[in-house]
């Protein structure tokens, strides 16, 4: 005999309705797989849920350090070009004033003379196209040319004196002035190898921010700040502050959002990029966006795959349903108690539990008013000595329909002493009439007939134990309930 799949064991002390009947054992055959499916599912949507959110952590920190170190590169790369710019603007400074020694020698001796300072300016637009202004001043600092525009104003005249007294060039920042806020370069001019007074020529702060332009970051902000003045704007890249069409200081949330800072050599300046308010912001609600469109495809992915599996699985409860009961009564049927008795077997002979198979023959409904019954009142009467059948089980037990008016019961654990009290109860239990219809009275089952086998009394395997108990229930003297 074919080994079955083994199910639950079947609950007889709450009987049911036919309609109510399903297979034994659901919980543990689909129900259980299903949960368990479910509990995985949920167990790694929690676990790639936890993954994406690590995952997304892990790119904002990497967008973060390489914005840091972008902003490192940007900072320190502009700030050394600044620089080198302009040291170059000194050395072709002193190199200017060394050419023209002899023009500013003849300057300094004519002062007054208006078409050497025409010549002066002529030779330094030449020199250096983008200037805005110059002058000529004696060793103590004092102008040999009169300025009558106000281009070389207090501010520039004090630096003048400060060379002069120092004899080096004052850090470079940027002076304000009512035409173009600018920065100064001085140098020594010599005649017979000694100083004999300064050279000055003044330049649009708009070209250092044009090298703040080159060099600035998408989404980043390079500016120069005023070393002395904490949080003072000198250039940006649209030019000089004065240009700004905001405030000339940065606030102080603005001064938290500095990613990093530099002074440039030779100046009064700091270099610093300042990120764009919602760049780091933005950068993050993008990847939780992303993250959250992955985690919702792979929820409709995984949704999609379980709903399978639920139909699945409703679809093996129906066709198992319909594989262990029967169609007519809904009572469990012979494959059922099959399975169920393989699975005692298979659990019983090392531990040798007793057990029972019961064989339970009805014979046939007899009405008490006489006349025979219809098709569907000799189900009904036979649904409802099914039922009495199984109020007389315990919880555990196993029930099942044969085949035309056969039942079959397991005794889970009784041997042959508690087996007979409990044959005694059914038979007292079918011993009473059966409700057939108020016109047709009453029915009752003069001929009931059950055959007992033991395990291992009466056999050790399926075969042996269902030989036994159908021929005692086939016996003529297997305990009948006597004639009413």
């Amino acid at each position: 005999m074919n080994t079955m799949p083994r199910p639950s064991s079947y609950s007889a002390t709450n009987p049911r309705s036919p309609a109510d009947l399903t297979l034994p054992g659901d919980t543990g055959r689909w129900k259980s797989p299903v949960a368990h499916a479910t509990v995985f599912a949920l167990l790694i949507l929690t676990m790639v849920g936890g993954l994406l959110v690590w995952i997304a952590e892990v790119r904002y920190r990497d967008f973060e350090e390489h914005q840091h170190k972008l902003m490192r590169a940007s900072v320190d790369g502009v700030a050394g070009e600044i620089g080198v710019y302009l040291g170059e603007l000194r050395r072709a400074t002193h190199l200017f004033a060394d050419v023209k020694s002899g023009l500013l020698r003849k300057i300094s001796r004519d002062p007054d003379n208006t078409h050497l300072h025409d010549q002066l300016q002529r030779a330094v637009k030449d020199h250096f196209p983008e200037s805005f202004a110059s002058t000529l001043a004696d060793r103590e600092g004092r102008p040999y040319i009169v300025d009558f525009e106000g281009l070389v104003g207090e501010i520039c005249q004090k630096d003048i004196r400060t060379f002069a007294t120092n004899r080096e060039h004052s850090r470079i920042y940027v002076h304000p002035n009512a035409e173009v806020y600018h920065f100064d370069v001085m140098a020594d001019w010599k005649m017979d190898g000694k100083s004999a007074g300064i050279f000055f020529v003044s330049f649009p702060a708009d070209i250092v921010a044009r090298i703040l332009k080159r060099g600035q970051l998408p989404g980043h902000k390079l500016l120069l700040l005023n070393r002395d003045i904490p949080g003072l704007i000198e250039i940006m890249d649209e030019g000089a502050r004065i240009k700004l069409d905001r405030e000339f200081k940065l606030t102080p949330d603005e001064m938290r959002r500095v990613g990093y800072s530099a002074p440039v050599n030779g100046t009064s300046w700091n270099l610093v990029d300042m990120p764009e308010a919602d760049l780091f912001e933005s950068t993050r609600n993008k990847i939780r966006r992303e993250i959250g469109v992955i985690m919702a495809l792979f929820v409709a992915i995984s949704s999609t795959l379980l709903g399978l599996l639920l139909r699945t699985a409703v679809k093996h409860r129906e066709l198992q349903h319909r594989y262990t009961h029967d169609a007519r009564t809904g009572f469990p049927n012979r494959y059922f108690l099959l399975q169920n008795l393989q699975e005692m077997l298979y659990r019983k002979p090392k531990a040798q539990t007793p057990f029972a198979l019961l064989m339970i023959n009805l014979g046939s409904f007899r009405k008490t008013k006489g006349g025979f019954f219809d098709q569907d009142a000799d189900e009904a009467l036979l649904v409802q000595a099914g039922q009495r059948i199984q109020e007389t089980l315990r919880q555990g037990d196993i029930f099942s329909y044969l085949q035309e008016n056969e039942f079959a019961v397991l005794l889970n654990g009784a041997a042959r002493e508690e087996a007979g009290k409990i044959v005694e109860k059914m038979l007292k239990a079918l011993q009473q009439p059966f409700s057939e219809s108020p016109e047709n009275g009453h029915a009752t089952l003069p001929r009931v007939r059950i055959g007992v086998a033991v395990y291992p009394d009466d056999g050790a395997d399926a075969e042996a134990l269902t030989q036994k108990a159908y021929v005692a229930s086939c016996d003529p003297d297997s305990r009948p309930i006597p004639r009413a």
